[in-house]
């Protein structure tokens, strides 16, 4: 569906059983014992209430997070296997390329090229304003279009399973990381 008509669909059909099913959760937390895992479930249910509604909202909005946890499962299965995974910038750093490359394949872009587009133009930008910032988001218009992959490609590549950017063999580091071990590091 478009999303104007998924937003229709969900408003005529929907949002009654979801208003039903919020305001039934509401009701019931006060009967559950505050010991037990439903009474825990069910705080959970009416806390974060709010922010599920929000899927009505939009037409663009999935009703599930699927999206999201399989682009971070292939992440926190690999992140054991990755240099400098056992140090928490290593990981912060790991993380946040992850996020990168996986948002640009999300959104159609070969993640190789727009990483080595981003590397090329973000240290020329000057000072990293908001505005500057969202330049370079994958969605902007200045993303070049020899980092974009056709529709055909882009929908195939959403369903490939995340390639490492860059190829490094661990092995090469062996000495770096002994040294390091021997003093302290």
């Amino acid at each position: 569906m478009e999303p104007g008509a998924r937003k229709a669909a969900r408003d005529a059909e929907l949002r009654p059983l979801m208003e039903d099913f919020g305001g039934m959760g509401a009701g019931q937390l006060p009967l559950a014992s505050p010991k037990l895992a439903p009474h825990r479930a069910l705080q959970y249910a009416v806390e974060f209430w709010p922010y599920v509604m929000n899927v009505l909202e939009d037409g663009h909005l999935e009703l599930s997070n699927n999206v999201a946890e399989q682009a971070q499962r292939i992440f926190v299965v690999g992140r054991k296997n990755w240099l400098f995974s056992d140090a928490p910038r290593g990981a912060r750093a790991s993380a946040a390329i992850y996020s990168v490359t996986t948002t640009a394949k999300a959104n159609g872009l070969n993640p190789r090229l727009y990483v080595e587009w981003l590397l090329t133009e973000m240290p020329n930008a000057g000072e990293l304003t908001d505005e500057v910032v969202d330049s370079f988001l994958p969605w902007s218009d200045r993303v070049p279009e020899s980092c974009k992959l056709d529709p055909a490609a882009a929908e195939k590549a959403k369903e490939m399973p995340d390639d490492f950017i860059i190829n490094i063999d661990p092995d090469a580091f062996d000495d770096e990381m002994a040294n390091n071990a021997e003093e302290g590091l």
